[in-house]
Protein backbone atom coordinates (compact mmCIF):
# COMPACT_ATOMS: atom_id res chain seq x y z
CA UNK A 1 0.00 0.00 0.00
CA UNK A 2 2.96 2.40 0.84
CA UNK A 3 4.29 1.32 -2.55
CA UNK A 4 1.54 2.57 -4.32
CA UNK A 5 0.99 5.89 -2.35
CA UNK A 6 4.46 7.11 -2.50
CA UNK A 7 4.58 6.11 -6.64
CA UNK A 8 3.31 8.99 -8.25
CA UNK A 9 5.49 11.44 -5.31
CA UNK A 10 8.51 9.49 -6.18
CA UNK A 11 8.13 10.11 -9.88
CA UNK A 12 7.62 14.50 -9.24
CA UNK A 13 10.72 13.92 -6.98
CA UNK A 14 12.87 12.47 -9.71
CA UNK A 15 11.87 15.18 -12.07
CA UNK A 16 13.43 18.01 -9.08
CA UNK A 17 16.54 16.81 -7.81
CA UNK A 18 16.23 12.94 -6.75
CA UNK A 19 18.98 10.20 -8.18
CA UNK A 20 18.04 7.23 -9.19
CA UNK A 21 20.51 5.75 -5.93
CA UNK A 22 18.09 8.15 -3.73
CA UNK A 23 14.98 6.99 -5.43
CA UNK A 24 16.03 3.25 -4.65
CA UNK A 25 16.69 4.42 -1.21
CA UNK A 26 13.16 5.84 -0.26
CA UNK A 27 11.71 2.51 -2.07
CA UNK A 28 13.42 0.50 0.41
CA UNK A 29 12.69 2.10 3.22
CA UNK A 30 9.03 3.57 2.47
CA UNK A 31 7.96 -0.55 1.17
CA UNK A 32 9.80 -1.62 4.58
CA UNK A 33 6.99 -4.01 6.20
CA UNK A 34 8.13 -3.98 9.66
CA UNK A 35 8.64 -0.22 10.13
CA UNK A 36 5.69 0.56 8.33
CA UNK A 37 3.61 -1.82 10.69
CA UNK A 38 5.56 -0.19 13.80
CA UNK A 39 4.69 3.21 12.98
CA UNK A 40 1.01 2.62 11.40
CA UNK A 41 0.08 2.06 14.92
CA UNK A 42 1.70 4.79 16.78
CA UNK A 43 1.08 7.92 14.37
CA UNK A 44 -0.88 10.48 15.86
CA UNK A 45 -2.87 11.99 12.82
CA UNK A 46 -4.92 9.65 10.64
CA UNK A 47 -3.26 9.31 7.62
CA UNK A 48 -1.65 6.82 4.96
CA UNK A 49 1.59 5.71 6.71
CA UNK A 50 3.59 6.11 3.22
CA UNK A 51 3.21 9.71 3.03
CA UNK A 52 4.84 10.27 6.26
CA UNK A 53 7.55 8.06 5.74
CA UNK A 54 8.35 9.19 2.26
CA UNK A 55 7.74 13.50 3.49
CA UNK A 56 10.04 12.75 6.47
CA UNK A 57 12.87 10.89 4.44
CA UNK A 58 12.70 13.30 1.90
CA UNK A 59 12.89 16.24 4.11
CA UNK A 60 16.10 14.72 5.58
CA UNK A 61 17.79 14.20 2.48
CA UNK A 62 17.09 16.65 0.75
CA UNK A 63 17.31 19.58 3.53
CA UNK A 64 15.04 21.60 1.74
CA UNK A 65 12.41 24.11 3.26
CA UNK A 66 8.80 23.18 4.21
CA UNK A 67 7.85 25.75 1.46
CA UNK A 68 9.64 23.68 -1.12
CA UNK A 69 8.87 20.23 -0.24
CA UNK A 70 5.66 20.89 0.23
CA UNK A 71 5.40 22.88 -3.65
CA UNK A 72 7.26 19.32 -4.96
CA UNK A 73 5.18 16.42 -3.07
CA UNK A 74 2.27 18.70 -3.88
CA UNK A 75 0.74 19.24 -0.40
CA UNK A 76 -1.81 21.61 0.59
CA UNK A 77 0.19 23.51 3.14
CA UNK A 78 3.66 23.27 4.23
CA UNK A 79 2.92 22.88 8.01
CA UNK A 80 1.41 19.21 6.43
CA UNK A 81 5.93 18.71 6.93
CA UNK A 82 6.56 19.47 9.87
CA UNK A 83 3.33 17.58 11.01
CA UNK A 84 4.54 14.43 9.38
CA UNK A 85 7.93 14.65 10.31
CA UNK A 86 6.86 15.85 14.42
CA UNK A 87 4.69 12.55 14.41
CA UNK A 88 7.52 10.22 12.97
CA UNK A 89 9.67 11.70 15.63
CA UNK A 90 7.53 11.26 18.44
CA UNK A 91 6.83 7.82 17.49
CA UNK A 92 10.42 6.98 17.24
CA UNK A 93 11.47 8.80 20.43
CA UNK A 94 8.16 6.77 22.15
CA UNK A 95 8.27 3.28 20.62
CA UNK A 96 11.37 2.58 18.29
CA UNK A 97 14.25 3.76 20.11
CA UNK A 98 13.34 2.12 23.79
CA UNK A 99 13.06 -1.55 21.90
CA UNK A 100 15.39 -1.06 19.08
CA UNK A 101 18.09 1.30 20.69
CA UNK A 102 20.04 2.06 23.54
CA UNK A 103 21.35 -0.36 26.28
CA UNK A 104 17.76 -1.77 27.27
CA UNK A 105 17.68 -3.34 23.30
CA UNK A 106 20.61 -5.21 24.11
CA UNK A 107 21.86 -7.90 26.86
CA UNK A 108 25.90 -7.72 27.44
CA UNK A 109 26.79 -11.20 25.40
CA UNK A 110 25.14 -10.08 22.18
CA UNK A 111 27.42 -7.11 21.96
CA UNK A 112 30.31 -9.16 23.40
CA UNK A 113 29.56 -11.34 20.64
CA UNK A 114 29.94 -8.05 17.99
CA UNK A 115 33.46 -7.45 18.85
CA UNK A 116 35.59 -7.67 15.92
CA UNK A 117 38.17 -10.65 15.61
CA UNK A 118 40.89 -7.92 14.68
CA UNK A 119 39.85 -5.60 17.76
CA UNK A 120 40.49 -8.50 20.12
CA UNK A 121 43.76 -9.62 18.64
CA UNK A 122 44.95 -6.11 18.26
CA UNK A 123 44.11 -4.98 21.69
CA UNK A 124 44.11 -8.21 23.66
CA UNK A 125 40.70 -8.33 24.58
CA UNK A 126 39.42 -11.71 26.38
CA UNK A 127 36.33 -13.57 25.10
CA UNK A 128 34.68 -12.34 28.59
CA UNK A 129 35.71 -8.74 27.83
CA UNK A 130 33.35 -6.15 27.04
CA UNK A 131 34.56 -3.32 24.48
CA UNK A 132 32.69 -0.08 23.56
CA UNK A 133 33.52 2.59 20.91
CA UNK A 134 32.68 6.16 22.31
CA UNK A 135 32.91 8.91 20.65
CA UNK A 136 30.44 12.40 19.00
CA UNK A 137 30.76 14.60 16.40
CA UNK A 138 29.29 17.80 15.71
CA UNK A 139 25.75 18.79 14.09
CA UNK A 140 24.54 21.81 12.47
CA UNK A 141 21.16 22.97 13.22
CA UNK A 142 18.90 26.01 12.41
CA UNK A 143 18.73 29.03 14.93
CA UNK A 144 16.86 28.33 17.99
CA UNK A 145 14.01 30.21 19.31
CA UNK A 146 14.96 29.56 23.17
CA UNK A 147 17.40 32.27 23.21
CA UNK A 148 19.52 30.41 26.38
CA UNK A 149 19.55 27.19 24.34
CA UNK A 150 20.88 29.62 21.47
CA UNK A 151 24.07 31.28 22.98
CA UNK A 152 25.17 27.52 24.44
CA UNK A 153 24.85 25.85 21.39
CA UNK A 154 26.06 28.80 19.53
CA UNK A 155 30.10 27.97 18.66
CA UNK A 156 32.10 30.78 17.77
CA UNK A 157 34.83 28.88 15.97
CA UNK A 158 32.36 27.29 13.16
CA UNK A 159 30.25 30.28 13.49
CA UNK A 160 27.14 28.19 13.34
CA UNK A 161 25.35 26.61 15.66
CA UNK A 162 26.24 23.66 16.88
CA UNK A 163 24.88 20.32 19.12
CA UNK A 164 27.40 17.22 19.33
CA UNK A 165 25.45 13.93 20.07
CA UNK A 166 27.76 11.29 21.99
CA UNK A 167 27.53 7.74 20.48
CA UNK A 168 28.50 4.54 21.36
CA UNK A 169 29.25 1.68 19.42
CA UNK A 170 30.76 -1.92 19.05
CA UNK A 171 34.15 -2.62 17.35
CA UNK A 172 32.87 -5.38 14.28
CA UNK A 173 33.46 -2.30 11.75
CA UNK A 174 36.67 -2.24 9.65
CA UNK A 175 39.27 0.74 10.70
CA UNK A 176 38.73 2.03 7.08
CA UNK A 177 35.12 2.12 6.39
CA UNK A 178 34.18 5.36 5.80
CA UNK A 179 30.39 6.99 6.15
CA UNK A 180 29.05 9.69 3.80
CA UNK A 181 26.68 10.80 1.43
CA UNK A 182 28.02 9.68 -1.60
CA UNK A 183 29.37 5.64 -2.43
CA UNK A 184 32.66 5.63 0.15
CA UNK A 185 35.75 3.97 -1.36
CA UNK A 186 36.13 0.30 -0.03
CA UNK A 187 38.41 0.24 2.78
CA UNK A 188 41.06 -2.41 0.27
CA UNK A 189 40.93 0.80 -2.14
CA UNK A 190 42.10 2.93 0.53
CA UNK A 191 44.72 0.69 1.61
CA UNK A 192 45.89 -0.32 -2.00
CA UNK A 193 45.75 3.13 -3.42
CA UNK A 194 48.10 4.21 -0.40
CA UNK A 195 50.35 1.30 -1.10
CA UNK A 196 51.09 2.44 -4.60
CA UNK A 197 51.65 5.76 -3.50
CA UNK A 198 53.85 5.10 -0.95
CA UNK A 199 55.77 2.29 -3.86
CA UNK A 200 56.23 4.28 -6.28
CA UNK A 201 53.10 6.34 -7.83
CA UNK A 202 48.87 6.29 -7.77
CA UNK A 203 47.91 4.34 -11.08
CA UNK A 204 43.41 4.70 -9.40
CA UNK A 205 41.08 7.44 -11.05
CA UNK A 206 40.14 9.03 -7.70
CA UNK A 207 41.07 12.83 -7.29
CA UNK A 208 43.80 14.52 -6.08
CA UNK A 209 41.91 16.02 -3.33
CA UNK A 210 40.45 12.85 -2.32
CA UNK A 211 43.93 10.77 -2.25
CA UNK A 212 45.31 13.74 -0.01
CA UNK A 213 42.60 12.78 2.79
CA UNK A 214 43.30 9.39 2.27
CA UNK A 215 46.71 8.75 2.96
CA UNK A 216 47.15 10.57 6.27
CA UNK A 217 44.12 8.28 7.77
CA UNK A 218 45.36 5.35 6.18
CA UNK A 219 48.77 5.82 7.53
CA UNK A 220 47.64 6.58 10.90
CA UNK A 221 45.96 3.13 11.04
CA UNK A 222 48.95 1.81 9.51
CA UNK A 223 51.40 2.98 12.61
CA UNK A 224 48.79 2.45 15.39
CA UNK A 225 47.35 -1.03 14.11
CA UNK A 226 50.59 -2.52 12.41
CA UNK A 227 53.33 -0.63 14.33
CA UNK A 228 52.54 -2.36 17.64
CA UNK A 229 52.93 -5.76 15.98
CA UNK A 230 56.04 -5.65 13.90
CA UNK A 231 58.07 -2.67 15.13
CA UNK A 232 58.44 -2.04 18.75
CA UNK A 233 62.12 -2.41 21.60
CA UNK A 234 62.69 -5.73 21.50
CA UNK A 235 63.50 -7.54 24.84
CA UNK A 236 66.67 -8.67 26.01
CA UNK A 237 66.11 -12.10 24.88
CA UNK A 238 65.53 -10.79 21.57
CA UNK A 239 68.69 -9.25 21.76
CA UNK A 240 70.41 -11.83 22.80
CA UNK A 241 69.61 -13.84 19.58
CA UNK A 242 70.03 -11.10 17.81
CA UNK A 243 73.70 -11.00 18.96
CA UNK A 244 74.08 -14.68 18.61
CA UNK A 245 73.09 -14.62 14.97
CA UNK A 246 75.33 -11.34 14.04
CA UNK A 247 78.28 -13.93 15.06
CA UNK A 248 77.41 -16.35 13.37
CA UNK A 249 76.81 -14.39 10.14
CA UNK A 250 79.37 -11.77 10.79
CA UNK A 251 81.90 -13.11 12.96
CA UNK A 252 81.25 -10.38 15.42
CA UNK A 253 80.91 -11.23 18.72
CA UNK A 254 78.39 -9.22 21.89
CA UNK A 255 76.71 -7.38 19.02
CA UNK A 256 73.06 -6.63 19.32
CA UNK A 257 72.75 -4.11 15.83
CA UNK A 258 73.97 -1.92 13.31
CA UNK A 259 73.27 1.85 14.28
CA UNK A 260 73.14 4.64 11.29
CA UNK A 261 71.02 7.27 10.17
CA UNK A 262 69.55 8.61 6.38
CA UNK A 263 68.69 12.15 5.50
CA UNK A 264 64.70 11.27 3.98
CA UNK A 265 64.41 14.30 1.63
CA UNK A 266 61.43 16.96 2.26
CA UNK A 267 60.49 20.03 0.79
CA UNK A 268 61.27 23.27 2.56
CA UNK A 269 58.82 23.34 6.05
CA UNK A 270 57.30 27.48 6.03
CA UNK A 271 59.34 29.51 8.37
CA UNK A 272 62.06 26.46 8.95
CA UNK A 273 65.11 29.01 7.57
CA UNK A 274 68.26 26.61 7.21
CA UNK A 275 67.47 24.11 9.82
CA UNK A 276 66.61 21.24 7.55
CA UNK A 277 69.07 22.24 4.91
CA UNK A 278 72.07 19.12 5.61
CA UNK A 279 75.28 18.99 3.77
CA UNK A 280 73.75 17.18 0.26
CA UNK A 281 72.62 20.42 -0.31
CA UNK A 282 68.84 19.34 -0.01
CA UNK A 283 65.97 19.50 3.13
CA UNK A 284 65.56 16.35 4.85
CA UNK A 285 64.51 15.31 8.19
CA UNK A 286 66.93 12.69 9.52
CA UNK A 287 65.99 8.68 10.66
CA UNK A 288 68.20 7.09 12.91
CA UNK A 289 67.60 3.27 13.09
CA UNK A 290 69.28 0.24 14.43
CA UNK A 291 68.26 -3.33 12.43
CA UNK A 292 68.89 -6.86 12.98
CA UNK A 293 70.47 -9.38 10.80
CA UNK A 294 67.48 -9.58 8.49
CA UNK A 295 67.31 -5.87 8.03
CA UNK A 296 64.22 -5.36 10.19
CA UNK A 297 64.49 -2.19 12.47
CA UNK A 298 64.36 -2.77 16.04
CA UNK A 299 65.32 1.14 17.69
CA UNK A 300 64.83 4.04 15.59
CA UNK A 301 64.33 8.29 15.94
CA UNK A 302 62.64 10.26 13.37
CA UNK A 303 62.23 13.89 13.22
CA UNK A 304 65.77 15.16 13.78
CA UNK A 305 66.69 18.43 11.47
CA UNK A 306 68.69 17.68 9.20
CA UNK A 307 71.48 20.44 10.02
CA UNK A 308 72.55 18.20 12.80
CA UNK A 309 75.51 15.65 12.50
CA UNK A 310 75.00 12.15 13.54
CA UNK A 311 76.54 13.03 17.33
CA UNK A 312 74.31 15.71 18.43
CA UNK A 313 71.13 13.64 16.51
CA UNK A 314 72.09 11.13 18.78
CA UNK A 315 72.85 12.84 21.79
CA UNK A 316 69.28 13.99 21.82
CA UNK A 317 67.57 10.85 20.52
CA UNK A 318 65.25 8.46 22.63
CA UNK A 319 67.57 5.83 21.63
CA UNK A 320 70.46 7.34 23.88
CA UNK A 321 67.95 8.28 26.32
CA UNK A 322 66.57 4.79 26.82
CA UNK A 323 70.10 3.81 27.10
CA UNK A 324 71.55 5.72 29.76
CA UNK A 325 68.30 5.08 31.51
CA UNK A 326 67.97 1.30 31.27
CA UNK A 327 65.11 1.38 29.61
CA UNK A 328 66.54 -0.45 26.56
CA UNK A 329 68.09 -3.72 28.60
CA UNK A 330 71.26 -5.01 26.93
CA UNK A 331 72.22 -8.56 27.76
CA UNK A 332 74.41 -9.15 30.89
CA UNK A 333 78.32 -8.84 30.32
CA UNK A 334 79.28 -12.25 29.42
CA UNK A 335 82.72 -14.29 27.94
CA UNK A 336 84.02 -13.43 24.56
CA UNK A 337 83.35 -17.13 22.30
CA UNK A 338 86.43 -19.66 22.84
CA UNK A 339 88.19 -16.67 25.27
CA UNK A 340 88.16 -16.07 29.19
CA UNK A 341 87.67 -12.12 28.49
CA UNK A 342 84.77 -10.57 29.67
CA UNK A 343 82.83 -7.79 27.31
CA UNK A 344 79.24 -6.14 27.45
CA UNK A 345 77.10 -5.83 24.48
CA UNK A 346 77.52 -3.37 22.04
CA UNK A 347 76.11 -1.54 18.91
CA UNK A 348 78.35 -0.88 16.07
CA UNK A 349 78.03 2.19 13.93
CA UNK A 350 80.15 4.53 11.13
CA UNK A 351 82.78 7.33 12.32
CA UNK A 352 80.13 10.06 12.83
CA UNK A 353 79.10 8.54 15.99
CA UNK A 354 80.44 9.17 19.51
CA UNK A 355 82.61 6.29 21.17
CA UNK A 356 80.43 5.04 23.94
CA UNK A 357 80.79 1.85 25.99
CA UNK A 358 78.01 0.61 24.34
CA UNK A 359 78.68 1.94 20.96
CA UNK A 360 81.63 0.82 18.98
CA UNK A 361 82.37 2.48 15.69
CA UNK A 362 86.18 2.21 13.90
CA UNK A 363 89.25 4.20 14.62
CA UNK A 364 89.82 7.20 12.05
CA UNK A 365 92.82 9.71 11.53
CA UNK A 366 95.26 7.61 12.85
CA UNK A 367 98.49 8.25 10.21
CA UNK A 368 99.82 4.90 10.51
CA UNK A 369 97.44 2.56 11.87
CA UNK A 370 98.47 -0.59 13.47
CA UNK A 371 97.61 -4.66 12.53
CA UNK A 372 94.91 -4.91 14.96
CA UNK A 373 93.43 -1.70 14.39
CA UNK A 374 92.84 -2.49 10.95
CA UNK A 375 91.53 -6.14 11.70
CA UNK A 376 89.02 -4.27 14.05
CA UNK A 377 88.21 -1.69 11.27
CA UNK A 378 87.38 -4.26 8.73
CA UNK A 379 85.45 -6.67 11.19
CA UNK A 380 83.07 -3.78 12.17
CA UNK A 381 82.78 -2.12 8.92
CA UNK A 382 81.51 -6.37 7.76
CA UNK A 383 78.87 -6.27 10.47
CA UNK A 384 77.70 -2.74 9.69
CA UNK A 385 76.88 -3.01 6.41
CA UNK A 386 73.62 -4.24 7.05
CA UNK A 387 72.09 -1.26 8.29
CA UNK A 388 73.27 0.21 4.89
CA UNK A 389 71.42 -2.95 3.11
CA UNK A 390 68.34 -2.28 5.62
CA UNK A 391 67.89 1.49 4.41
CA UNK A 392 68.05 0.05 0.72
CA UNK A 393 65.97 -2.34 0.82
CA UNK A 394 63.53 -0.06 2.17
CA UNK A 395 64.00 2.60 -0.21
CA UNK A 396 63.86 0.23 -2.71
CA UNK A 397 60.56 -1.47 -1.58
CA UNK A 398 58.60 2.01 -0.60
CA UNK A 399 60.01 4.57 -2.49
CA UNK A 400 58.50 7.44 -1.39
CA UNK A 401 61.40 7.72 0.77
CA UNK A 402 63.19 9.04 -2.57
CA UNK A 403 61.17 11.95 -3.42
CA UNK A 404 60.60 15.13 -1.33
CA UNK A 405 57.75 15.13 0.77
CA UNK A 406 55.38 17.93 0.75
CA UNK A 407 53.38 17.16 3.29
CA UNK A 408 53.34 18.60 6.92
CA UNK A 409 55.97 17.17 8.89
CA UNK A 410 53.75 15.16 11.32
CA UNK A 411 52.26 13.82 8.51
CA UNK A 412 55.52 13.52 6.74
CA UNK A 413 56.84 11.43 9.84
CA UNK A 414 53.17 8.97 10.03
CA UNK A 415 54.29 8.28 6.17
CA UNK A 416 57.89 7.64 7.00
CA UNK A 417 56.76 5.47 10.00
CA UNK A 418 54.52 3.53 8.12
CA UNK A 419 57.02 2.22 5.05
CA UNK A 420 59.19 1.26 8.42
CA UNK A 421 56.18 -0.85 9.37
CA UNK A 422 55.21 -2.62 6.51
CA UNK A 423 59.27 -3.13 5.71
CA UNK A 424 58.95 -5.07 9.11
CA UNK A 425 55.99 -6.52 8.35
CA UNK A 426 56.88 -8.16 4.96
CA UNK A 427 60.47 -9.14 6.08
CA UNK A 428 59.08 -10.86 9.30
CA UNK A 429 55.91 -12.27 6.76
CA UNK A 430 58.45 -13.84 4.41
CA UNK A 431 60.64 -15.38 6.60
CA UNK A 432 57.79 -17.62 8.36
CA UNK A 433 59.41 -16.36 11.89
CA UNK A 434 57.46 -18.74 14.24
CA UNK A 435 60.32 -17.69 17.10
CA UNK A 436 57.56 -15.18 18.70
CA UNK A 437 60.26 -12.12 18.12
CA UNK A 438 57.54 -9.48 17.51
CA UNK A 439 55.11 -11.39 20.62
CA UNK A 440 57.57 -9.36 23.04
CA UNK A 441 57.85 -5.44 24.17
CA UNK A 442 59.73 -3.35 26.64
CA UNK A 443 57.59 -1.97 29.16
CA UNK A 444 59.47 0.92 31.49
CA UNK A 445 57.03 0.22 33.84
CA UNK A 446 58.26 -3.01 34.47
CA UNK A 447 62.03 -2.86 34.20
CA UNK A 448 63.38 -5.54 36.37
CA UNK A 449 65.90 -3.18 39.14
CA UNK A 450 67.81 -5.96 40.61
CA UNK A 451 68.99 -6.92 36.73
CA UNK A 452 70.04 -3.42 36.13
CA UNK A 453 71.75 -3.28 39.47
CA UNK A 454 73.70 -6.45 39.31
CA UNK A 455 74.35 -4.70 35.42
CA UNK A 456 75.56 -1.50 36.67
CA UNK A 457 77.66 -3.93 39.54
CA UNK A 458 79.31 -5.34 36.32
CA UNK A 459 80.12 -2.58 34.88
CA UNK A 460 81.65 -0.60 37.84
CA UNK A 461 83.63 -4.10 38.62
CA UNK A 462 85.25 -4.42 35.48
CA UNK A 463 85.44 -0.78 34.62
CA UNK A 464 84.62 -0.86 30.77
CA UNK A 465 84.89 2.30 29.48
CA UNK A 466 84.66 2.94 25.32
CA UNK A 467 88.31 2.71 24.68
CA UNK A 468 88.90 -0.28 26.85
CA UNK A 469 86.02 -2.27 25.31
CA UNK A 470 87.19 -1.17 21.74
CA UNK A 471 90.83 -2.25 22.81
CA UNK A 472 89.75 -5.66 23.87
CA UNK A 473 87.73 -6.12 20.86
CA UNK A 474 90.61 -4.94 18.96
CA UNK A 475 93.11 -7.75 20.50
CA UNK A 476 90.83 -10.19 20.76
CA UNK A 477 90.01 -10.36 16.48
CA UNK A 478 94.06 -10.92 16.21
CA UNK A 479 93.89 -13.62 18.47
CA UNK A 480 93.75 -17.10 17.75
CA UNK A 481 89.98 -17.37 19.50
CA UNK A 482 89.08 -14.51 17.31
CA UNK A 483 91.07 -14.77 14.08
CA UNK A 484 89.26 -15.83 10.89
CA UNK A 485 91.06 -16.99 7.79
CA UNK A 486 89.54 -14.20 5.54
CA UNK A 487 90.15 -11.03 7.39
CA UNK A 488 93.99 -11.42 6.75
CA UNK A 489 93.47 -10.90 2.90
CA UNK A 490 91.26 -7.61 3.45
CA UNK A 491 93.48 -5.07 5.45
Amino acid sequence: MASQVTKNKIKKCAKCNMTENKQSGFKKYVNSTVLADEINNMLTVNCVIGDFIFVFLFKLRSGNSNNMIAAILGLERPQQVSDFSTSILQSFEKDVLPSRFGIRACCRQFLITQTAPVARQLHDISDNQLVLVCDGTYLRHEKSSNNEYQRKSYSRQKKAPLCKPFTVCTTNEPYLCKTSIRPSLPPELRFCCVLNAIKNAWFYTIGKSTFYKIVPEVCEIICTKIGPLFLHPPSTSDLKRIADEYKENFDFPHCVGALDGRHCPIRQPPHSGAEFYNYKKFYSIVLTAMCDEHKRFTFLNLGSFGSWNDASIFHYSDIRQNLKNNVINLPRVEELPNSDTILPYVIITDGGYPTKNYLMKPYMKIPQMTVPMKVFNFRLSRARYIIEAAFGLLCNLWQVNEIPLGWKLSITEAIIFSTLCLHNAKITLDLHESRGYYDHCIDSAQVNEQQIEEENDDQARYNFNEFNVRAILQDYFVSPAGAVPYQWHNI
